[in-house]
Parts: structure tokens; sequence; C-alpha cells
């Protein structure tokens, strides 16, 4: 559970996981062989590009998030939580990536909602 749904803080805000269920099924569609994790240039540029919050290393929930999803950069934005792949896997430049969405936040919004990983619009350019 995120317990606030602006991005701007969410480095700053707490940021609690809570039972696994809560990926029932969503992590099986994504496999940890995409596992994309980002490096710190990476991670500027696709913020340049994409109006999100990077989850800091440090934070509890993002050990969680690789023991179910792989080892990723994982990204909040007013939608949810998002991840990042590559989005041609045929391709072998791998400077095109794709937004992925694997979480919206409820009506409430204050808990995140998982569900299959849903690639987006957002295209960037790595």
């Amino acid at each position: 559970m995120v317990t606030n749904r602006d991005p701007k803080h969410a480095g700053t805000k707490k940021v609690e996981w809570f039972h696994s269920s809560w990926v029932s099924g969503a992590h099986a569609t994504l496999g940890k062989e995409h596992a994309m994790k980002l490096n710190s240039a990476q991670i500027e540029n696709t913020l340049d590009q994409f109006e999100a919050e990077v989850l800091p290393e440090d934070n509890p929930v993002v050990q969680k998030l690789t023991e179910l999803f792989g080892d990723h950069t994982y990204f909040l934005d007013q939608a949810g939580l998002n991840i990042v792949e590559i989005a041609d896997q045929d391709s072998q430049d791998g400077r095109t990536a794709v937004v992925v969405n694997i979480a919206n936040w409820t009506d409430e919004g204050s808990k995140l909602a998982p569900h299959k990983p849903e690639r987006t619009d957002v295209l960037l350019s790595l």
C-alpha cells in the first residue's frame, strides 16, 4: 500500500507493502527475465519524459516488489505503480522503452490495486 498518491512526494512518504496476495497472478505474466534496472542517467532521462517519482532503493516495499517482479526500477505516477521495459524485445539496441503499469490507485487514492501488466502508450528514449 502506498499511503499518498502524490508522486512528487513518493520518495518522502511512507510506503508500505501488504500481503503477497496483492499480486495474485499479476507477477506471473511479468517475467523476471525482462527485469530492467535503470542506472542513474537512465532514471533522469526517464523522468524528463515521464512525470513520475522513482521509488527509492532503500524503501522497504522495493525489496518486496523485486522479489515478486524482478529487479526493476519502480515509478509512481498519477495512474499508479509502473516499471519500464524494452519496447521491442527483439531489438538489440535497447534504447526505446515503454512504461508498463502494474497497479492502479484505488478510488480512495490511498492504496494500489494490482492487475496484469499493461503497456502504456508512453515510449521513452533511453
